[in-house]
């Protein structure tokens, strides 16, 4: 069997296997009905970067990057995985939080002015946090999500699962 969440109007589901050889079912990028699967959908917002384990109490963060060549709008927008209570939003990002186009938001654990400043991050990257709970150290599963415009469920955006295991570096 297969679970899936919510999706857009117009988005369909197909199986599409990963880079580390895992069949994952996913968004794609068109309907295929009858077809071949398309390629897989291209988030809007993208988990990046993640950092775990930080070594000497270094700083946690996680980076989200923006593809696209319009500012995404992720007000209201959870990440969840950041705490020990599967599937609870950890994280929502407040309203009139942009991720620049082909630019990056990083979402640390830590404050974030002080992070910016040790990390020397460019202030035309927005630093946010700091957010509840941590990433586990031994790998779990982070997600991006985002509300349905009228419902009071929500989108899966984007998915990083990770752990101290082959292939994951």
């Amino acid at each position: 069997g297969v679970d899936f969440g919510a999706l857009e109007s117009g988005v369909s589901f197909g199986i599409h296997e990963t880079s580390a050889g895992i069949l994952d079912f996913t968004a794609l990028a068109t309907v295929t009905l009858g077809e071949a699967n398309a390629a897989p959908r291209s988030p809007q917002v993208a988990i990046n970067e993640l950092h775990y384990h930080p070594v000497d109490a270094g700083d946690e963060f996680l980076e989200l990057f923006n593809p696209g060549t319009l500012p995404a709008n992720i007000g209201g927008w959870q990440v969840d995985g950041l705490a020990d209570v599967f599937g609870q939003a950890d994280y929502e990002f407040p309203v009139g939080t942009v991720v620049p186009p082909t630019g990056f938001l990083v979402l640390t654990r830590n404050d974030p002015t002080a992070f910016r400043t040790q990390h020397n991050v460019p202030a035309s990257v927005p630093v946010l946090g700091p957010y509840g709970g941590a990433l586990s150290n031994a790998g779990e599963t982070v997600r991006l999500r985002k509300p349905l415009p009228r419902d009071p469920g929500v989108i899966l955006v984007d998915r990083a699962d990770y752990n101290d295991r082959a292939p994951w570096p």
